[in-house]
This record gives C-alpha cells, sequence and structure tokens, in this order.
C-alpha cells in the first residue's frame, strides 16, 4: 500500500481532509508498519526486505550496506550461493560444490584431499595417474572398499600391496573370499572354482591356481601339476596334465591374439 497523506488543506479554510478520514489514513499507515514488524512482545521481525545498513542495539554494524559486508556470526539456515570478500564463488547452491583451498575444523584444518576418521587417513592424490594411500593399520584391522564398481577409462584396474591382496564380493563374511597371495597363489574361497564359458571347472578339485615361471617347452618339469597357469606378453600356458617326462607334453600354449 502507498503512504496514505493526510491532507491539511489551507489555513483556516476548512478544505482538509475530515477527521474521521485523517484518522482512517492513520490506520492504515500503522496497520501496514505493524504488518512488517511481524513479532510480539518487544521483539519484532521484518518481514520485507531490508535496504540499507543494519546495526545492533549497541549501535555496532551487522550489515554493511554499501560494501555488502555481514559482520558477525550466522546462526541458522543460509539459503543460496555463498561468495567471498573477492567475489570467488565458495558455496555454490545450484551445483551443492564446495570451493575452498582450506577448510577449518574447531581450529584444525582439513585438507582436501584426505578423507580423516579418528587417527587414520586416506589421502587421494591427483595428476596423469591419479592413487589412493590407505592409512598404516595394525594387525586385526582392516581397510575396506566397498561399491558397485572399480573402474578405469582404460580398462585396466591395478591393486598393489606389500602383503597378500583379498577381494571380497561381501565385507561382512568371508566366504566369498578371493586371496591374491604374495607367493603368486590365486586362493579361492571353500567349494570355489573357476569356470570356463561353457560352466566346465578349470580347476577340478583344486582351489589354488598357481601363476608359474613360463614353460620353456611343452614337456614342462618335474613338479607340474595340472591347473598351473602362467603368461608372458605373447601367449598364455596352461598345464593340462601332470608332468610325465621329457616327451610327453603337458603344457598347452594359446596365443593372446587368439582371444575374444
Amino acid at each position: 500500500m502507498a503512504r496514505q497523506i493526510i491532507n491539511l488543506g489551507t489555513a483556516d479554510k476548512g478544505n482538509g481532509d475530515p477527521i474521521r478520514t485523517a484518522f482512517e489514513k492513520t490506520n492504515s499507515n500503522f496497520a501496514e508498519l505493524y504488518a512488517i514488524l511481524a513479532g510480539s512482545g518487544g521483539a519484532r521481525v521484518i518481514a520485507t526486505d531490508i535496504i540499507g545498513s543494519v546495526f545492533g542495539d549497541d549501535s555496532t554494524k551487522i550489515v554493511d550496506g554499501v560494501s555488502g559486508t555481514l559482520h558477525g556470526r550466522l546462526i541458522g539456515d543460509v539459503e543460496g550461493s555463498v561468495f567471498a570478500d573477492d567475489s570467488a564463488l565458495m558455496v555454490d547452491a545450484v551445483s551443492n560444490r564446495l570451493f575452498a583451498s582450506k577448510i577449518y575444523l574447531n581450529g584444525t584444518e582439513l585438507s582436501t584431499n584426505k578423507i580423516i576418521s579418528g587417527d587414520k587417513e586416506v589421502v587421494l592424490t591427483g595428476g596423469a595417474n591419479p592413487y589412493v594411500t590407505f592409512p598404516t593399520i595394525a594387525s586385526g584391522e582392516n581397510v575396506i572398499i566397498q561399491g558397485a564398481e572399480i573402474a578405469s577409462s582404460n580398462g585396466a584396474v591395478a591393486i598393489t600391496s606389500s602383503d597378500s591382496v583379498v577381494v571380497n564380493t561381501n565385507a561382512l563374511t568371508s566366504l566369498n573370499t578371493w586371496t591374491f597371495g604374495d607367493d603368486g597363489n590365486l586362493t579361492l574361497p571353500s567349494g570355489g572354482d573357476i569356470v570356463d564359458s561353457t560352466g566346465t571347472s578349470v580347476l577340478g578339485s583344486n582351489s589354488t591356481l598357481t601363476f608359474q615361471t613360463v614353460p620353456t617347452w611343452k614337456y614342462g618339469k618335474a613338479g607340474d601339476v595340472a591347473g598351473m597357469v602362467s603368461a608372458d606378453s605373447n601367449y598364455f600356458y596352461v598345464c593340462f596334465r601332470n608332468f610325465v617326462d621329457n616327451s610327453t607334453a603337458c603344457w598347452h600354449r594359446i596365443p593372446k591374439d587368439s582371444l575374444w
């Protein structure tokens, strides 16, 4: 509503607003002010936009209407994006992203490339070959990676360890655990197997797939047993029977370029 102006008329002419009309305008003006100051008791909440600076009860400037600077603490929710003094975007309310070179929590600087839980840190390192460094853990502790997929743009995913690498389809049970040992053995869970495209067992009754050194010839050597495998840059090698002698073949060589 536009402000209601009382027409005073000309002095001693009696051509101004009647008393009733004048007080109707007065009541309308006060009603609009009370609607803006929508509160109760001595505390009032301004229910419309404020243009200009805002000062506290002690005349301390809280909001600088010229520079747009907020002086003091924010208590409650903040809606919308947040910008720094140099107009750099810090919080993007559209994409829900945080932009900051440093983040502090209770006076402690948090690194943007670290995930911290208790006294353990997971460090994310970027670059041409980005990698994740997991914390050193004590005996009996575990670092568990869970997710629907671990993938790479070039199709290759490498997992390295100074000890055995354990792959588990369920971190809460050991029923489906595959262990890549530092001795070159791949140990399957009890009852596990490797099958070909027809569902035929490759290992038979074995539960350990051992990666051997590349055989020098098809007859193998003493100690070679069915189920052993090996590989080089050109071929896969499969031991299809236990070693017999130096004239009976027990290794089969498969060119890699023949695979599909």
